[in-house]
């Protein structure tokens, strides 16, 4: 398992937004995502840019719930192939911090494939 990120984020806002890319079409990028620390009242979530960070959607779990958190917490997830219709452009993550005061909080973003 190799970490791909690792991040404090002091304040509301947004961890660096790291590439996303299957080895091969229709083939899961699988991660283990943790969020520990003082979260400061706010909640992070995880989400997904299809065209290189102009969009950012909520990345799901199986149930269709945000992948979410308020208190230390560790996901593993996976995303299924590219589809991304412009060659030029990267699938992207990032995990994005709202709603807090004064937070200390860990992401940390281990490939798990």
């Amino acid at each position: 398992m190799a970490n791909i990120l690792q991040q404090t984020l002091a304040a509301n806002g947004s961890t660096e937004a790291i590439t996303w890319k299957p080895l091969r079409k229709n083939t899961p990028n699988r991660a283990t995502v943790i969020f520990y620390g003082n979260f400061g009242g706010g909640t992070i979530e995880l989400q997904f840019s299809p065209d290189d960070g102009t969009t950012w959607i909520a990345i799901v779990d199986q149930a269709g719930n945000p992948i979410q958190a308020t208190t230390n917490t560790i996901v593993n997830f996976e995303l299924y192939g590219n589809g991304n219709p412009i060659a030029g452009q990267t699938n992207r993550i990032r995990a994005t911090l709202t709603a807090s005061t004064a937070p200390n909080l860990n992401v940390q973003i281990n490939d798990a494939r």
